[in-house]
């Protein structure tokens, strides 16, 4: 069927329109509303925004704009030794000069050529030379002379469709699991940074009322507050009386033991006022540390030990490899290179089963009763930048990572919050697991639909 199809070069299809880098001295072209798309962006197929936007200042003095439903190609930067990012824009945006955008000039959508260079990876990455300073590099009149197998309309729309399903699900996987992870930080935070439970008890205290139900409501988000702040407390029991009448007795008996557990006290820390009984640690005594059991493997040594088990540096997997050095649930904690986002976060990875990680990433695991789930959660909320060294190389060492101060409340407590969130990281795991299966899947068919191997 595929010796029916026409054949045309990528140029004779698209024009690769290149990006810009608004100068970086002007600090109005910079922290706009327009993403400004770079290799940190194109971490998933889809993109949308970007850690650094410019503004219309920038846009009108040098940046690009293209609309949504562009192709963005990255031909220049590091990870195009293990993988080339391939985008679609799902609105319109901007890119630096290491970006091309696919332009089209006829009738072939840019829909059609996402998923065809998608499926021409592999061909792709054969075709990465490198630059001076080790970055790969992806020659544009290499990229225009690319010859593509166009099959007749029909027949790409059914691709599109085809395709479509596997990335729709897997989109909805990773949004439920964003969803989940969100509801387990907003827990997280109201116990452990912002102490709702403990400030609802006070607050009931100094007003007169009972303060284990002012943590009920509190633990149960049934509080509601006047436009000045004040508790409304005639709402805020009604509120609580509803939930309570929605719940067996059983989840009535767990709510009240969880805010019994709370002081009804601050006092005053190193950290500012905290709960009465919780103390100030470091990070290093609540967590076990496994960085002495990694090994960084060379791309020429993965080559050589192609595998089904994840290998993992400091932000993502990187490659499979055919043995393991890890199993069961760690986190992940960048420890050179990219080691924050935009606000100063550290980049976290929260992984489970046999995996192999290079020497990038601090392998973590919590103490009991600090669970991994925990322990994830708290390093979520760390402002990281105190404990990065390095001007050029940014690092966070072991040293100063342990040093990082722990809130460690009531054992009780840490226990009953590990309980409440574990379920929604099985839902994750289990999502992500699906969503690695559909991949392959996909990626194992959208070769040979492209080339006619297959038929839809």
């Amino acid at each position: 069927m595929s010796s029916e199809w026409d054949s045309k070069e990528l140029g004779e299809l698209f024009h690769l329109k290149s990006g810009s880098t608004p100068s970086k001295k002007k600090k109005n072209y910079w922290k706009g509303n327009i993403p400004w798309i770079s290799a940190s962006s194109m971490y998933d197929f889809f993109v949308s925004d970007s850690e650094n936007r410019i503004t219309e200042e920038a846009l009108n003095s040098s940046g690009k704009l293209v609309e949504a439903g562009t192709v963005l190609l990255l031909v220049r930067g590091s990870i195009l030794h293990q993988r080339i990012p391939i985008c679609l824009a799902t609105r319109p945006v901007s890119f630096n000069q290491d970006v091309k955008a696919l332009i089209p000039k006829g009738e072939i959508s840019s829909e059609y050529i996402f998923y065809w260079l998608r499926g021409y990876e592999k061909k792709l990455l054969q075709m990465v030379d490198e630059t001076g300073i080790g970055a790969g590099k992806l020659d544009t009149e290499l990229l225009e002379r690319i010859e593509i197998l166009l099959p007749p309309k029909n027949y790409r729309e059914k691709v599109i469709r085809w395709i479509k399903v596997f990335d729709q699900k897997i989109q909805l996987n990773q949004q439920i699991n964003e969803t989940l992870e969100g509801m387990a930080q907003a827990i997280f935070k109201s116990w452990f940074v912002d102490f709702d439970p403990v400030r609802a008890k006070i607050q009931a205290i100094q007003d007169g009322q009972d303060s284990e139900l002012a943590a009920m409501a509190a633990i149960s988000s049934c509080t509601k507050v006047s436009a000045d702040g004040a508790v409304l407390w005639e709402e805020t029991m009604s509120a609580l009386d509803q939930k309570l009448e929605a719940m067996t007795e059983d989840q009535r008996q767990q709510l009240a033991q969880t805010a019994s557990l709370f002081p009804d006290e601050l006092v005053d820390s190193e950290l500012g006022e905290v709960p009465r009984g919780w103390e100030v640690v470091n990070l290093g005594s609540v967590i076990e540390n496994f960085d002495s059991k990694r090994v960084p493997l060379s791309r020429r040594e993965r080559e050589k030990r192609k595998g089904s088990f994840p290998y993992y540096g400091a932000t993502s997997i990187m490659d499979y490899v055919e043995d393991f050095l890890f199993d069961g649930i760690h986190v992940l904690m960048a420890e050179d290179g990219s080691v924050m986002d935009d606000k100063g976060k550290p980049i976290l990875q929260y992984v489970n089963g046999k995996i192999w990680v290079n020497n990038h990433a601090h392998v973590l695991k919590g103490l009991s009763p600090v669970s991994d789930e925990t322990l994830y959660l708290f390093l979520k909320t760390v402002d990281i930048k105190p404990y990065v060294t390095g001007a050029v190389q940014l690092k966070i060492n072991q040293g100063n990572m342990n040093s990082i101060p722990f809130l460690k409340a009531d054992d009780a407590i840490l226990e009953l919050f590990s309980e409440l969130v574990k379920p929604s990281f099985e839902i994750r795991l289990k999502n992500e697991k699906e969503t690695e299966t559909l991949s392959k899947v996909r990626d194992t068919l959208l070769p040979k639909l492209i080339s006619g191997e297959i038929e839809v």
